[in-house]
């Protein structure tokens, strides 16, 4: 039963991170200022800088999950959980009791450098419009959020590997939104074929994806 119970818990744990992993993909590659898109199709487009900015807003909720205790699932909890039943728990490799107390403190002490910033955060700003929001000051920056949700793979990674002998790589299982990509590519045709327009107004073939670009529907 205990064994089950756990294998829960690593389950939730484990998709927050992959949802945690795929906003920090998202958010880096909209804000990469040196990628060949950026000029074109980020950085003067408001939809974009929505999904920026939400997608920030999602981290930091989610990643409160995991740091605050008080969540059902965060990683100290599962931890503690682990202490009190490690006897009762089937592992493929096996979790001494010292290290289990190294990985508590690992997580304290990230939680007592970051949790209460990540907090004001989702509770001030984020979860509820706190009048006194802008008292406060935020120790937040993205490089801070990478290097928390890092340690917090470590810890997972590593408690999924001796109970059920499975190792995740998190970046790996996320891919890097094509859709910019895509958008990218559709402004350079759009280019070529104005160039196209300018020598004549025949295109021949190409006049077929002239009209697509024109959201007409192909002859």
């Amino acid at each position: 039963m205990e064994t089950q119970t756990l294998e829960n818990k690593l389950n939730e744990t484990r998709d927050t991170l992959i949802e945690l992993e795929s906003l920090k993909t998202d958010i880096r590659y909209i804000s990469n200022r040196e990628a060949e898109y950026f000029s074109e199709i980020i950085e003067k487009s408001a939809f974009f800088y929505r999904i920026y900015r939400n997608s920030i807003k999602l981290f930091v909720i989610d990643i409160c999950k995991l740091m605050n205790s008080n969540e059902d699932f965060s990683l100290l909890k599962t931890l503690n959980f682990i202490q009190s039943n490690r006897k009762r728990i089937v592992w493929k490799r096996e979790l001494k009791a010292d290290r289990i107390n190294e990985l508590i403190l690992k997580i304290e002490i990230l939680n007592s450098e970051h949790l209460e910033n990540f907090k004001n955060l989702r509770d001030k700003h984020y979860a509820h419009n706190d009048k006194k929001k802008f008292d406060l000051e935020y120790n937040v920056t993205l490089k801070k959020c990478w290097e928390t949700l890092f340690i917090i793979q470590e810890v997972f990674i590593e408690l999924s590997l001796c109970l059920t002998n499975e190792q995740y790589i998190f970046s790996i299982l996320t891919t890097e939104p094509y859709e910019i990509i895509s958008l990218l590519k559709y402004k350079q045709i759009k280019e070529i074929l104005m160039t196209e327009l300018k020598k004549g107004p025949d295109l021949g073939k190409l006049q077929m994806v002239r009209n697509i670009t024109l959201g007409k529907k192909p002859a």
